[in-house]
């Protein structure tokens, strides 16, 4: 994206429909939200769904009012986290160790991912697990956080030492947040 010192925005186009042979299942909520949010752990500026609205009544989001509330609930989602989304990316990340379950997607990407921001004075980690599996994942190099919270799950997490260990339904988003 920067290899001329020029920075570029990265916007990429997300499946969001059904139909053809290759996609013979709408995207799930949480598959719509997981792949929205790991497009942005890996850069993303912004998120483009590609959808359709024809004739068919199996095509796109408007098609239905369980596919309208996944891109309702992701946009949502986003929408709350711009502030800290805009701040500068720190050079130095967190890494992530597999604890349990697949190393790997199904299509050969780390099945956790994440992102760490800083705004405010708190640091937030976004984490997605991109396989349709159960994963339990390590976070190291949180150093001067301690316990925080999980956004929108009513949940607390420990964070010792500067590593953060937490489990992942399949297709899971956490976002973390610790004050600093």
């Amino acid at each position: 994206l920067y290899n001329d010192g020029k920075p570029r925005g990265c916007w990429p186009i997300l499946q969001a429909f059904v139909g053809w042979k290759q996609w013979e299942v709408f995207p799930s909520l949480e598959q719509i939200y997981s792949t929205s949010m790991a497009a942005i752990v890996h850069g993303a500026d912004g998120i483009i769904w590609y959808t359709y609205c024809g004739s068919r009544k199996d095509y796109g989001f408007a098609t239905s009012p369980e596919r309208w509330e996944a891109m309702r609930y992701t946009s949502l989602k986003i929408r709350e986290l711009v502030p800290v989304l805009v701040e500068r990316t720190p050079a130095e990340q967190p890494t992530v160790a597999i604890l349990g379950g697949p190393d790997k997607d199904p299509l050969g990407g780390r099945s956790v991912t994440c992102l760490m921001k800083r705004h405010n004075g708190e640091t937030y980690l976004l984490a997605v697990n991109s396989s349709p599996n159960p994963v339990r994942a390590r976070f190291d190099g949180l150093q001067g956080c301690e316990d925080g919270e999980v956004k929108w799950e009513a949940r607390r997490v420990l964070c010792r030492n500067g590593s953060l260990e937490d489990l992942f339904a399949p297709f899971a988003v956490h976002v973390y947040r610790f004050a600093r």
